[in-house]
């Protein structure tokens, strides 16, 4: 599994009551509420949520997510698609 896979496969397999914690950890890392995340603030989230994924994985992860290569991911889009995958379940 890629690091990326494995993120997304532990973030979905949370349950509902879970979906509120995970969009605040990532609403939290957010520092300035610039509704923007570079690597650091989604290190922040990713380790409030799970500590056993390195930090090499999460850079790897973020930058699969930075498709247009800005350095950071635009939180709101990022909390819809990631509530919407939660809520599929």
């Amino acid at each position: 599994l890629t690091p990326f896979t494995t993120f997304t496969e532990l973030m979905t397999k949370k349950g509902n009551q879970e979906k509120d914690k995970i969009i605040e950890a990532f609403n939290s890392a957010d520092v300035g509420v610039k509704n923007r995340l570079t690597l650091r603030e989604f290190k922040n989230a990713v380790d409030i949520l799970d500590h056993t994924i390195s930090s090499w994985d999460i850079r790897v992860i973020f930058h699969q997510i930075d498709t247009q290569k800005r350095g950071y991911i635009e939180l709101n889009q990022f909390v819809e698609q990631f509530a919407g995958t939660l809520e599929e379940e």
